[in-house]
């Protein structure tokens, strides 16, 4: 087996109430069964998250969809998750004051599946990646350590790759927006 396609419907930030209100007979849902119902093999249901403010960065829910996603599902083992949230933290904070372009958001599963995180990464063009930081220079590492103290990025980052399950712990995906596939953002 090669390749395959999948469809992702996402509702975008709405408050709680929206999920109390029925979505069947709505343009929407309309449109969903008549255009993209036909080609889904299995529908596991609704997944719910919500989205952990100090781990992310540059996100705006006003911006306009990028082209691509960079999509990470990340489950953790209990007993070290605090290492990865650690990395995560240290990471958002350190692009956050230097400047850095690109666009992270990071999202803890709420309902409709076993525990895990989801980082999202939206992106234009696979030449210029997912961001920069404004200075050529700019160094990582040194700006990481000198932030967070001596040798701490090596540290933090053992800590964090351990805190990743063995089996499923991450898997890495590629997302293509389809405006023609897309109802309203609204």
């Amino acid at each position: 087996m090669c390749c395959g396609v999948f469809f992702l419907g996402v509702v975008g930030p709405k408050t709680a109430d929206f999920f109390d209100q029925g979505v069947s007979g709505s343009a929407e849902y309309d449109y969903w069964v008549k255009n993209v119902m036909p080609y889904v093999k299995a529908q596991e249901g609704n997944k719910r998250t919500w989205r952990i403010q100090g781990l992310g960065y540059n996100w705006d829910n006003n911006q306009a969809p990028k082209k691509f996603i960079r999509y990470t599902t990340i489950r953790l083992k209990q007993e070290n998750a605090r290492d990865w949230f650690h990395e995560m933290r240290n990471d958002a904070k350190l692009k956050r004051e230097n400047g850095y372009t690109g666009i992270r958001g990071v999202f803890a599963l709420v309902s409709g599946g076993q525990w895990e995180i989801t980082v999202v990464e939206p992106y234009d063009a696979h030449g210029t990646g997912l961001g920069s930081f404004g200075d050529e220079d700019f160094d990582y590492r040194d700006e990481y350590n000198e932030m967070f103290g001596w040798r701490s990025l090596r540290y933090n980052q053992i800590r964090g790759d351990a805190a990743i399950r063995d089996y499923g712990g991450q898997i890495v995906e590629t997302l293509e927006f389809r405006p023609d596939m897309s109802t309203s953002i609204e």
